[in-house]
């Protein structure tokens, strides 16, 4: 669908990669952490090293694009 998108579908992208999220930190070290995260963590875990959006158009904002990778790889080691 072409009137699919801004906040409609990144709500679905951020649910996904944060499930993901969760998930990957309940796996037992050296991968995860072995438990879930905070809320304070899930929002840093979503935020870190977030994934180039380019410029917005003229009068509009944009969020950042979790980098799901980067969470597992780096985030985590930082926790």
């Amino acid at each position: 669908r072409a009137d699919f998108g801004a906040t409609s579908g990144a709500s679905a992208l951020v649910a996904g990669v944060a499930a993901l999220v969760q998930h990957a930190a309940k796996i037992p070290p050296p991968v995860g952490l072995g438990r879930r995260l905070t809320v304070a963590e899930m929002h840093g875990a979503l935020t870190y090293v977030a994934a180039e959006q380019g410029q917005p158009a003229a009068g509009e904002q944009i969020g950042v694009m979790p980098n799901l990778a980067k969470i597992i790889s780096e985030y985590f080691a930082t926790l």
